[in-house]
């Protein structure tokens, strides 16, 4: 029966708090971390702008939308982190990690050796509900390693340890009040504080003050915001605070010495309250948008799963990104406007100008595209983009604007003969010879254009009319004796 009633509820947090509902926009297996209400956007943590500003308490991180450059919200972190219910075997594991091992094996082996000792015992319980506490807090936190102990851990704040207990005393003692005057009413509060004890002591943790800790109009509507899961972790507690009882009825007494037996029945109870602490810390943190809970996002990020800190994105990665999200969402006017700045500069990245030539393409403005392959096809030219600028070339004998540069020309035609591309070689020349009649290159010219239509246009007929052009026209040019020779090899 009990294994049903697990089953029906694992089943009910699956379908109630679904896993990574909300995904990376740009990135569509990836959990978003960010959300932009402003143009709707859902970024992963490598998608999301990060920038430095400096703020009264020194620096201060703040996270935009790279797409329309508005400030971002967290959009949970139960989106991106494991649910606690898949992780149950870590939960178990927890109390085993070196710090809280060593701390568990002392504390026990005090209570052991010094069972009647009322300060020992006193203070081995301080210690180890700080300890718990501060598992707490650090799971919350995101943290997934157990904290040390130092000094201040168990010398500083026992007012943490203090008002939970408070809470338990507060609670206790409104029980007893009602008994007094209606047992049915007790048990009824009895029952319903016992519920809401966990979120009762997150909601500590949270505000740091009992008083709303205790209060009903606040963990009465939480639990519900977050549903079954919270049924869920509570029959988890439910079984963790059961275990140890079950666990020493199973002990044969007769032949354990009584030393051993004490440090057994205190390790294990001791083992039992980190997991439950570290279990609501998990929830506390799984759950802090409900709850209310503020969560720092880099300390998360840098400590969920040790994951190294991430390096911060130049303005240009975050450039690509936003036009990648907003091409990726047919925003094409939009990157066109985010895009007009940088390539308007004295020297545009090549590949932002490839970007604006593109979409001005897939946006239908075919008539500013041809406009713009001239200025797009000198920017490939001066980074030495040889493939690209010679496929652009034809392009731009057809725009209305005026040509490009005459070394840019110059340097596409000999590219394309590096290739051995002699088509597309030829017809660069002779837009050379058309557009650029007083550039010094053009002797140049015309001497390439002659060895292309020889060697490899069969036309020597031409080629030596071009060698006789050149004679003619530069007498007085270094290269006037060069075409003399190669005209008589011409033939």
């Amino acid at each position: 029966m009990s294994r049903c009633i697990v089953a029906v509820l694992i089943k009910s947090a699956v379908f109630g708090s679904p896993v990574m509902s909300l995904e990376c926009s740009l990135h569509r297996a990836r959990p978003a971390h960010f959300v932009c209400y402003e143009c709707g956007t859902s970024l992963c943590d490598e998608c999301v702008s990060t920038r430095v500003s400096q703020g009264y308490g020194g620096k201060e991180k703040n996270y935009f939308c790279p797409a329309c450059d508005s400030q971002v919200q967290l959009a949970g972190l139960g989106n991106v982190m494991v649910p606690f219910w898949h992780r149950l075997s870590s939960v178990f594991l927890y109390p085993f990690q070196l710090v809280p091992l060593i701390l568990t094996a002392v504390l026990s082996l005090l209570a052991a050796v010094f069972p009647t000792n009322i300060l020992v015992s006193l203070g081995v319980w301080v210690i180890m509900m700080k300890y718990a506490y501060a598992v707490l807090i650090e799971t919350g936190r995101g943290s997934l390693n157990a904290p040390g102990v130092s000094v201040e851990l168990i010398n500083q704040d026992v007012m943490q340890v203090l008002k939970q207990y408070l809470v338990f005393a507060l609670l206790g003692g409104s029980i007893g009040f009602v008994a007094s005057h209606s047992v049915m009413a007790a048990i009824f509060l009895g029952v319903l504080a016992i519920a809401c004890l966990p979120m009762i002591l997150m909601l500590l943790v949270s505000t740091n003050s009992v008083l709303q800790a205790l209060n009903p109009m606040l963990f009465v509507p939480i639990i519900f915001r977050i549903g079954w899961p919270y049924l869920l972790m509570y029959l988890f507690l439910a079984f963790f605070m059961a275990a140890p009882a079950a666990f020493f009825a199973y002990l044969p007494v007769e032949v354990i010495p009584p030393l051993l037996y004490a440090f057994v029945i205190s390790f294990v109870s001791q083992c039992y309250t980190i997991m439950s602490y570290h279990l609501m810390g998990y929830v506390l943190l799984q759950y802090h948008d409900r709850i209310g809970y503020v969560v720092d996002y880099e300390f998360f990020i840098e400590n969920q799963g040790g994951r190294a800190k991430r390096k911060p994105k130049s303005a240009e990665e975050d450039l690509k990104t936003g036009l990648s999200i907003l091409v990726k969402n047919g925003k094409y006017r939009e990157a066109l406007d985010k895009l007009l700045p940088f390539v308007k500069q004295k020297d545009p990245d090549w590949e932002l100008s490839e970007k604006f030539y593109q979409l001005l393409n897939m946006s239908g403005e075919q008539d500013k595209a041809l406009r713009y392959s001239v200025r797009h096809f000198e920017v490939l030219v001066k980074n030495n983009r040889k493939k690209q600028a010679t496929e652009l070339f034809p392009k731009i004998t057809a725009s209305p604007t005026a040509p490009p540069a005459a070394g840019s020309v110059f340097a596409m035609a000999g590219w394309c003969e590096e290739m051995n591309d002699f088509k597309s070689a030829l017809n660069g020349y002779v837009y050379f010879t058309k557009h650029f009649k007083n550039d010094p290159l053009l002797p140049e010219v015309y001497f390439k254009l002659a060895m292309l239509l020889h060697e490899k246009g069969r036309k020597s007929d031409k080629a030596r009319q071009i060698l006789r052009g050149i004679i003619k026209a530069f007498p007085g040019h270094d290269l006037t004796p060069k075409a003399m020779q190669y005209l008589k090899a011409v033939g």
